[in-house]
């Protein structure tokens, strides 16, 4: 296998999806073949009480099973930010009710449910999140958020003096779960990210919020089992937080070249996966490095038979095409990495005769040159 072999395949597949993340292309030659070299990831820990045993989970973090606690923080339409905030011990008699106190998780059959509430009867705000596990199998993170009684959804009330507004979601948004509960008084950890939830016939006030949080909530069963993951594969994606759990799993992205201009440090350096493409980075990169394993295979083995390497490439991009439809990666996400595969495929050629041999240099051009781009995507 040529470099120039490898760096067509990597190119190609670059453009197919979303080229600065290709860490295989790079690692497979020893040269940087895409923008943005290498990883970073963050280390902080899922929000949610003291560490103790969710006795029963299968694979994901650990959480607090004596607590329900939540902070998600609300954005209406208008722009003015409240908080829903949990801090209740956890009772079996407080998921089944139907007063300010109702808070913690269930299922019916293989759907997860799960119930924060804050406040009070007059003035409460009640979060319900619905995963049906069957379709999404658990843990995972950057669960698609869909509309009412789809395969992951969420609802949102604002009681106050002046009625009770009903808000759904529709189709944005993601849900991080860190475990799979399978018996009472496991704790679920997990975060909503960039849920978009909207009114029903909500005659004044806001017609929409936009939720962002984490969330340590205790299961109580309920009927049926859930779909969980064989504990030897439940990797959980990247916590609630987008740090690591104790799975291993992590965001991670690519870092800023060092002499870019551009002001944009992609997920905040691994800090912040409320950034649209953000949540979806962990899987992403999995799948992505799966891919470039194949192409290498293959550009390996056609070395015997030259004229099959032609059919390598095809072979690269079409795996890499694939890969956001495994990660379930939701459409306004899809949108801005193909604008940023756009740019970066539209730039690469005249950042490499800028920078001559200095590949940092070339991904330093290409970043700031994308800057807009980046910026929207991650």
């Amino acid at each position: 296998m040529t470099l120039i072999q490898h760096n067509a395949l990597c190119r190609a597949a670059a453009i197919a999806t979303a080229s600065m993340f290709f860490a295989a292309c790079a690692s497979g030659t020893g040269t940087t073949g895409a923008t943005g070299g290498g990883s970073s990831s963050s280390g902080a820990s899922s929000s949610g009480g003291s560490s103790t045993s969710s006795g029963g989970s299968s694979g994901g973090a650990t959480g607090d099973n004596t607590k329900n606690t939540a902070t998600i923080q609300t954005t209406d339409d208008g722009g003015k930010s409240e908080e829903v905030k949990v801090d209740k011990q956890a009772a079996k008699t407080d998921v089944g009710n139907t007063s300010s106190s109702k808070n913690g998780a269930t299922n019916a059959d293989k759907e997860l449910i799960l119930h924060l509430t804050s406040g009070t009867k007059t003035s409460g705000k009640v979060i319900s999140v619905h995963i049906k596990s069957d379709k999404h199998q658990l843990p995972k993170d950057g669960i698609p958020v869909g509309e009412a009684l789809s395969d992951a959804w969420v609802s949102y009330s604002v009681a106050s003096a002046t009625g009770v507004g009903n808000y759904e979601s529709k189709d944005k948004g993601t849900i991080s779960i860190d475990s799979c509960p399978q018996k009472e008084g496991t704790a679920i950890v997990g975060k909503l990210n960039n849920v978009v939830v909207y009114g029903k016939a909500v005659a004044s006030g806001p017609k929409s919020f936009t939720l962002n949080g984490t969330f340590n909530i205790v299961y109580w069963g309920g009927a049926g089992a859930l779909n969980c993951k064989p504990a030897s594969s439940s990797s959980g994606g990247s916590g609630s937080s987008g740090a690591s759990s104790s799975s291993g799993g992590s965001l991670t992205v690519f870092k800023k070249p060092a002499t870019a201009t551009c002001d944009h440090n992609p997920c905040d350096g691994g800090s912040n996966s409320a950034r649209n493409c953000c949540p979806y980075m962990p899987c992403l990169e999995k799948e992505w490095l799966k891919c470039g394993g194949v192409a290498q295979k293959c550009l390996t083995d056609c070395i015997s038979n030259p004229p099959s390497c032609a059919q390598c490439q095809q072979k690269g991009v079409d795996c890499f095409a694939k890969v956001p439809t495994i990660c379930e990666v939701d459409a306004t996400c899809k949108s801005a990495m193909t604008k940023y595969s756009t740019c970066d495929g539209n730039n690469q050629s005249a950042c490499k005769e800028i920078a001559g041999n200095d590949d940092d240099k070339a991904q330093a051009c290409v970043f700031d040159k994308c800057c807009a781009e980046l910026k929207a995507a991650f």
